[in-house]
């Protein structure tokens, strides 16, 4: 396998390491082997997520959890494999004021992960991409996720 061929393996494992996860995980946790997962969650990762849905709370939860650390392992991988092919003299001027808006982005989607949303499902307007019912799909759900993670 040649270097190209293991990034497009690393790349494609973003949209389908989450829609596994999700297939494979019950809506609620039930029995001894999901509960200890579920306890582990809320333990040491990212708890209910950026929005706790009520139809698969904990297939969400665990999708949501264990997504967030495999993009973080695939970036910090990627950052280690592709180290040697940053050409200085190419670099914009302002690589520092690029990184610090980087960081902070990585920071907003990481507290996205800590703090579930609440989402209103009465009022006036339509608001389609923010109600309950949009994340309730499971498709549109690892929609989310993967747009999240990528």
């Amino acid at each position: 396998m040649d270097r190209k061929q293991a990034e497009n393996y690393v790349f494609i494992s973003l949209f389908v390491i989450p829609v596994l996860i999700f297939i494979s995980t019950p809506a609620h946790p039930e029995g001894n082997i999901t509960l200890q997962l579920d306890d582990f969650i809320d333990r040491y990762l990212f708890r209910n997520g950026w929005y706790s849905p009520s139809n698969y709370p904990f297939a969400a939860k665990v999708t949501n959890s264990l997504s967030v650390v495999w993009a973080v392992v695939t970036g910090s991988f990627m950052g280690i494999w592709r180290r040697n092919d940053i050409i200085p003299s190419l670099l914009p001027k302002n690589i520092g004021w690029i990184l610090l808006v980087m960081v902070g982005l990585g920071a907003y989607m990481i507290l996205m992960s800590f703090y579930p949303q609440e989402f209103n499902t009465s009022g006036g307007r339509r608001s389609f991409p923010f109600t309950e019912s949009f994340h309730n799909t499971p498709p549109l759900f690892l929609a989310m996720i993967i747009v999240k993670e990528v």
